[in-house]
């Protein structure tokens, strides 16, 4: 299936069985969920660290067990305050700051202006990503190579069997959805692609290699399949070894390897297998031991799950993203407080 490079993480599969229902990582919107509702009443704190740069604490105004939110430049952590212990609004604020920095000292905390809750809930999708490109390579037998998998553009129809089972086909002129950067006017990329709604809220569009126009010496394949995180490598060539190490691009970090099972009767199988760049921590639902899959409704939610987990996975952990986010994470953070900053009582 996949290997040939120690330095990648390769998943091979345990001795359990997946059930479903499968969940994203963090895919839960918290803010907008439990404190932007009506009827809830919430304060909203700013301050500042040396390390992590702006806090903003969102802090339930309650009795009881309070839920709390530190938005900082790594994300947005989720706190539950024991009402029992902290009853005030000031006790629950330092519990928060020592949790999670260790001190109060010098980290004055200056409350919002109540009118700031519809542009958190935005800051919020933003911190989230709702939208997903995947790329996909058809490595027929004995072309396993980067080149001559770009290169390709015909479409077989176990390939093509498989593309239909991860998303329906669209033409993509004037396609409304969501496109993943193909064009959707003059055809340039193609006339179609292949596309779902996962979950009903997430939007999946694959960047098929085969489908977007091959043109000699130029890079337009790699130039939407380079700049995806997640690939997905469907390999016809029985005893061919894919190694994630040919893959040039700095951005692919998560490979899927996926091979039909020969068979002559009964449901369509497959056998996959995962690797990732290192910096990528493992991510679930984790594979079965054998890793084949029967083509079931279960198993493409099963599939899909774990290629948007694969994804988050990278964008939060592996250092050449996370990075990014941070700086975009802190940047959000200050206009946002800069805008909604009470003004300073007068002496």
């Amino acid at each position: 299936m996949a290997g040939g490079d120690p330095g990648h993480n390769y998943e091979y599969g345990i001795n359990k069985i997946y059930n479903p229902p499968l969940s994203i990582l963090d895919n839960i919107t918290f803010y907008s969920t439990y404190f932007a509702i009506p009827g809830t009443q919430h304060d909203n704190f700013v301050s500042s660290h040396e390390k992590f740069g702006p806090i903003l604490v969102s802090l339930e105004n309650c009795q009881g067990d309070r839920r709390a939110l530190i938005w900082t430049k790594k994300g947005i952590r989720r706190i539950n305050v024991p009402g029992y212990e902290y009853n005030t609004v000031e006790q629950a604020c330092n519990y928060l700051l020592e949790k999670l920095f260790g001190t109060t000292k010098d980290i004055p905390l200056l409350k919002l202006k109540d009118n700031i809750v519809s542009d958190l809930v935005e800051l919020e999708k933003q911190c989230f990503f709702v939208n997903y490109k995947f790329g996909v390579l058809l490595a027929r037998p004995g072309k396993i190579s980067e080149d001559e998998m770009y290169d390709n553009s015909e479409m077989s129809p176990d390939f093509e069997e498989f593309l239909s089972f991860l998303g329906d086909k669209i033409a993509l002129k004037g396609w409304k959805g969501f496109r993943g950067g193909l064009d959707v006017e003059l055809d340039k990329t193609g006339e179609y692609s292949y596309y779902t709604m996962f979950d009903s809220d997430i939007q999946i569009m694959f960047h098929v290699c085969p489908l977007i126009p091959y043109i000699p010496d130029d890079p337009s394949r790699k130039r939407y399949i380079g700049n995806d995180v997640v690939v997905i490598i469907f390999k016809e060539g029985e005893n061919d070894v894919f190694n994630p190490a040919i893959m040039r691009s700095q951005f692919n970090y998560v490979f899927l390897v996926v091979e039909k099972v020969p068979q002559t009767e009964g449901t369509t199988k497959y056998r996959i297998q995962f690797c990732s760049r290192p910096g990528v921590p493992p991510f679930p639902p984790y594979l079965n031991d054998p890793p084949v899959f029967e083509k079931t409704p279960e198993f493409r939610q099963f599939l899909l799950t774990k290629l948007i987990n694969g994804e988050r996975a990278t964008i939060s952990s592996a250092k050449d993203f996370a990075q990014k986010m941070d700086r975009t994470r802190n940047q959000l953070l200050e206009t946002l407080i800069e805008k909604y900053k009470a003004p300073k009582k007068k002496k």
